[in-house]
């Protein structure tokens, strides 16, 4: 376990709004020097199993998917914690646009669909119904980041806090994507807003000098740059 104590011991603290933070494969390289064959599977589960995941069938049971997470208690939770969030988003999505998503519904091996505790169930719903994509997407990812550092209570130095991390990693990952994308969208957003502005002010100077206003083409503007 000193492994494990030197490997988590040198990694840099990130919380939910770090924006500098190790890659996720990274950090498994770093794993696969100190960790046993099972423990490093675990690990790699949810860094590479986690986009499989994304593009498996929905109809899939959780175990089919990632057989390895079955073998450690810390990566089945989180599986099976991620599987409820989905599905609820399979549920509402579905309900929004009154058709029936019940094919898309994961299942465990008793062929039960896979929910999470009510609580959860309500805070997925309440961010799934943001009209911003974007805020749906943040409120998501802090209920995830919520589990796993719940999960990871009192585990420090194991192979479940190497998890913890990982997850985390990942969700940071995700989270820095949709930054970027929004933004992109923010500045879209302002460079219309000024453009707007610009039009309105040229216009009313025109109107008031009974000149006719041509406004500069988008295309003259951007070539400045």
């Amino acid at each position: 376990m000193s492994g494990y104590y030197y490997l988590m011991a040198s990694q840099p603290y990130i919380s939910f709004d770090s924006e500098i933070f190790p890659e996720p494969r990274a950090f498994l390289a770093q794993c696969a020097e100190w960790m046993t064959d099972s423990d490093l599977a675990a690990v790699r589960a949810v860094v590479i199993g986690d986009r499989h995941e994304q593009s498996a069938k929905a109809e899939q049971s959780v175990k089919a998917e990632q057989s390895v997470k079955a073998e450690n208690r810390a990566v089945a939770s989180w599986n099976r914690f991620e599987a409820g969030i989905r599905n609820v988003l399979v549920q509402t999505r579905a309900e929004n646009v009154s058709r029936d998503g019940w094919r898309y519904i994961r299942r465990d091996d008793s062929d039960e669909q896979i929910l999470p505790e009510h609580t959860i169930v309500e805070l997925v719903k309440t961010a799934a119904g943001h009209d911003s994509p974007f805020r749906s997407e943040l409120d998501l990812l802090r209920i995830r980041w919520a589990f796993i550092e719940e999960l990871a209570t009192g585990h420090y130095f194991d192979v479940t806090a190497a998890i913890a991390y990982a997850v985390k990693l990942v969700i940071l990952e995700r989270k820095a994507l949709f930054d970027t994308d929004r933004g992109t969208e923010r500045f879209h957003a302002a460079y219309a807003a000024v453009r707007s502005s610009e039009n309105t002010a040229a216009q009313s100077a025109a109107i008031e000098s009974n000149e006719p206003h041509e406004s500069t083409p988008e295309s003259d503007m951007w070539s400045r740059e």
